[in-house]
């Protein structure tokens, strides 16, 4: 399996900019798709490194409400459980 390079956040911040760059020409159809193959894996991996509070261990139970957009709730859960 294949060790994944950790980036600094400004870093990977550059890389979102220069992704969204391209996503935004994307046609619409296909532009979905590339973002969430190749711009929110680097969200993730931003929010993680931003909000890098040890919660492994600490509680038993997860709470989380769902609104209109399931991205909060990923990057909750991925921050939560990476540690």
């Amino acid at each position: 399996m294949e060790k994944k390079t950790i980036l600094p956040s400004d870093k990977i911040e550059e890389e979102i900019r220069e992704k969204v760059e391209i996503w935004e020409t994307i046609p619409a159809r296909e532009a979905e798709d590339y973002y969430y193959k190749v711009i929110f894996p680097l969200v993730i991996e931003k929010f993680q490194l931003d909000n890098n509070t040890n919660f492994h261990g600490r509680y038993e139970n997860l709470i989380l409400s769902l609104g209109f957009s399931f991205e909060p709730l990923v990057l909750t859960i991925h921050t939560i459980y990476s540690f």
